[in-house]
C-alpha cells in the first residue's frame, strides 16, 4: 500500500512539475517576445542608417558584420538600434559603441537587451545611459561579463 502510495505521489509530482515547466517556458517565450517586439520597434533599415553614417548599404551592413554597429536579424533583414547612433558625433555613432560592442559575448538581441536593461552593478542605471554620459570604463567592465545567447 506505502509502494503504491509512493508511486502515485511521484507520478502526480511528475504531472505537476512537467506542468509547472511547461507554463514557465510559455511565460518566458512571451517575456521574451515582448521584449524582442519593444527592442525591435525602435530600430531603423540599413538604408535608414546610411543617413547617419554616410555611408553606402553594403558598407552599413560591412560595419554590423565587423561589430562597429549592432544589427539585429529580423527574418531577412537587419534592424538597427536607433539609439545607437549620434548624430552631434562626428561619424554618426554613439561613442566607444563599437569598444563596447566588442567585448559582449552574446547574440545581438542579447546586446541590445543588456544596453536597455538596468544594472544592479552600475547603480541600477541603464549601460545606454552610461555610456551617453561618457562614462565608458564602467560599461565596458559590465559588457566582458555577459556571456549568453
Amino acid at each position: 500500500m506505502a509502494l503504491e502510495t509512493l508511486e502515485t505521489y511521484v507520478l502526480a509530482t511528475r504531472e505537476t512539475e512537467a506542468g509547472d515547466l511547461a507554463r514557465l517556458h510559455s511565460a518566458n517565450q512571451i517575456r521574451h517576445n515582448t521584449v524582442r517586439a519593444l527592442i525591435l520597434d525602435d530600430t531603423i533599415s540599413s538604408d535608414e542608417v546610411r543617413r547617419y553614417v554616410n555611408r553606402s548599404r553594403p558598407v552599413v551592413n560591412k560595419m554590423a558584420k565587423q561589430g562597429l554597429l549592432l544589427a539585429i536579424p529580423d527574418g531577412r533583414a537587419l534592424r538597427f538600434p536607433r539609439w545607437q547612433f549620434d548624430p552631434a558625433s562626428e561619424t554618426g555613432l554613439l561613442p566607444h559603441l563599437s569598444e563596447v560592442l566588442a567585448v559582449m559575448d552574446a547574440s545581438p538581441f542579447r546586446k541590445a537587451a543588456w544596453f536597455l536593461t538596468q544594472n544592479p552593478r552600475l547603480r541600477r542605471r541603464l549601460p545606454l545611459d552610461l555610456l551617453r554620459a561618457g562614462k565608458v570604463q564602467p560599461v565596458l567592465d559590465e559588457a566582458r561579463a555577459l556571456v549568453g545567447s
